[in-house]
Parts: C-alpha cells; sequence; structure tokens
C-alpha cells in the first residue's frame, strides 16, 4: 500500500532511531516484505541483529499485514 509506505518513510527516523536513520533508506514494500537499502556491509551486519526488533517497531506503527519481513541490501 503506497500510503503506508508513505507513512513509515516519513516516519523512519522515529521507528529505527537517527543514528540508524542516516545510514538507511526505505525503499519500497512488496507483498509484505520492506526493502532497506543500507550504507555499508558493517551496517547491514548490524541491522540484521536487530531485525526483529524492528520489524516489530514498524508493525506496530503500520500494522503486522502490511509489513512481514525485512529486507537490507
Amino acid at each position: 500500500n503506497t500510503v503506508d509506505a508513505q507513512f513509515l518513510i516519513s516516519r523512519w527516523p522515529q521507528l529505527v532511531g537517527e543514528s540508524i536513520a542516516v545510514v538507511t533508506t526505505p525503499i519500497k514494500i512488496i507483498k509484505g516484505k520492506l526493502f532497506i537499502k543500507v550504507q555499508s556491509a558493517a551496517w547491514k551486519n548490524e541491522l540484521l541483529y536487530h531485525k526483529n526488533d524492528i520489524l516489530k517497531r514498524i508493525q506496530s506503527e503500520i500494522g503486522s499485514e502490511t509489513v512481514q519481513d525485512i529486507s537490507f541490501s
């Protein structure tokens, strides 16, 4: 849903925190998967470690049916 994606993008720093927001960019949501561009491989590894926490924060804001998984690239 485009509205959900736009809402998520506008709330990104509040959802993930400023330190993560400056090194990531939410790109799109396709079939329940949120695609996020990450600045470096080191950050990608760090975010993979925190994936479940990030996913729970996103789901609490826009619903679990909208985002069911995250892909970092």
